[in-house]
């Protein structure tokens, strides 16, 4: 059974990535069905550079994130591009000391 199960109550899975199974799992109702397109890419995208970093929010996949980010805004894609930024800055709002070091578990 391929289900979102958060590690703690009070953080709401939106995407899931499982290496060790290889697959991303997406909550399909986190918006409802009025959801963009650019919020489900953008999970998607953060599920994708978690599987080929690693399963937390280390510098290294904020890095991979950011390069999502350049690229989109390079094809022309300022909304996703955006989005990803969005993003990126909630990860690392509760992911990310003040003094740039990893917490081991989110805010």
């Amino acid at each position: 059974n391929r289900s979102l199960k958060p590690s703690s109550p009070k953080i709401y899975i939106q995407g899931l990535c499982d290496k060790k199974q290889k697959f991303i799992v997406m909550d399909p109702f986190f918006c409802g069905r009025e959801c963009a397109d650019v919020f489900r890419v953008e999970i998607l995208l953060h599920e994708m550079c978690h599987a080929t970093t690693t399963e937390t929010h280390t510098k290294r996949f904020f890095n991979r994130l950011e390069k999502c980010e350049s690229r989109a805004r390079k094809l022309g894609h300022l909304e996703l591009a955006e989005q990803i930024n969005k993003g990126i800055k909630e990860s690392k709002k509760s992911w990310l000391f003040k003094d740039g070091t990893m917490r081991k578990t989110p805010l």
